[in-house]
């Protein structure tokens, strides 16, 4: 039995509020939600629920419907970006005051207003953070990464064509991961070379972390476009590569650290003289895919999961050719 005031429908047959105004004399004037939806599988974001929770499987495209005519609507939606780091993307009307950096932290309380007065605009803000939301004894706690994102030294060269009259001429890039717990870091070391120079290393990166004291799990991924080699691409030839697959590293998969061990992801291209077709090698790498280049991974097993990543330079790739000659080609 429907509820009526003064005759206009208070509450419905299916007891549902209709015609309710705002609570003028409480300290809050609306009512607050009813609690966070999980929108599954969806990634249609809609003003009917006003808290929403949302854990990315992969890249995320999401889309907007407006299903309640109500002006300056707000909507909170709880981001998990998941261990793997995934990237969501908003609809062009989201307006950020600029643009987050999604790969620098896992978890997002991001906010969105309706302004009818903005043309259909959407006002957003988006703040990061990298504790799980229950993690620990208490909500939060003390764990993190100090270095969320490291940059690539600008000295690695990860370009590089060489060539020899004889022998297996090669060249080579690669990056080693260390895990420094008694520091708290994960060393990581570039280095490069070809067979008349010998591996140059760059300064180490120190990726530091704080406040992890039941860490369970380090490990390290990679993450490119494509990669490949044409030419002598016979692994048994190489004394690693020519690309990580070779070396049983496959692209997105994580690979642990243990102990003082380390977990390396290397590029080469070597020439073969005794067969005329192999005796020109390109290797490449294309990192421009939108995952991160490089991603290091902790998980403790009180604080929760952190994650720090890095982009290489602006060239994004390897490029590494070897062959038998006595010129160089143009």
């Amino acid at each position: 039995m429907a509820i009526k005031v003064n005759g206009v429908t208070a509450i419905n047959n299916s007891k549902v509020l209709q015609n309710i105004g705002r609570a003028d004399n409480c300290r809050y004037n609306d009512f607050h939600p009813a609690g966070i939806v999980d929108m599954g599988t969806s990634t249609q974001i809609t003003n009917g629920d006003p808290v929403k929770s949302k854990t990315l499987t992969a890249d995320t495209t999401f889309t907007h419907s407006k299903i309640l005519n109500s002006p300056n609507c707000e909507i909170l939606l709880h981001l998990d970006l998941s261990t793997d780091g995934w990237t969501p993307t908003f609809p062009s009307n989201y307006n950020f005051p600029a643009t987050p950096a999604w790969s620098a932290h896992r978890y997002w309380m991001i906010t969105i207003l309706e302004r009818t007065t903005d043309g259909g605009a959407y006002l957003c803000t988006a703040q990061g953070f990298d504790e799980g939301p229950y993690s620990g004894s208490g909500l939060g706690g003390s764990g993190a990464f100090l270095t969320s994102t490291w940059t690539t030294p600008n000295g690695w060269r990860t370009q590089d064509i060489y060539y020899s009259g004889y022998g297996f001429p090669e060249t080579y890039c690669y990056i080693s991961f260390q895990h420094d717990a008694a520091n708290q870091r994960v060393i990581v070391t570039y280095a490069h070379g070809n067979s008349s120079q010998p591996t140059q290393f760059q300064p180490a990166v120190y990726v530091t972390y704080g406040g992890l004291s039941n860490i369970s799990t380090v490990r390290v991924q990679y993450n490119v476009q494509s990669q490949s080699c044409i030419g002598d691409c016979n692994a048994s030839n190489y004394g690693f590569g020519p690309t990580p697959v070779q070396d049983n590293k496959l692209s997105g998969s994580y690979y642990t650290l243990s102990g003082l061990g380390t977990q390396t992801f290397a590029w080469m291209a070597q020439a073969n003289p005794n067969t005329f077709q192999n005796n020109d090698t390109t290797t490449t790498a294309d990192f421009s895919s939108a995952n991160p280049d490089f991603r290091i991974e902790i998980v403790d097993s009180v604080e929760g999961t952190f994650t720090s990543t890095s982009e290489m330079s602006s060239f994004h790739g390897v490029n590494l050719r070897a062959y038998i000659g006595t010129v160089p080609i143009k």
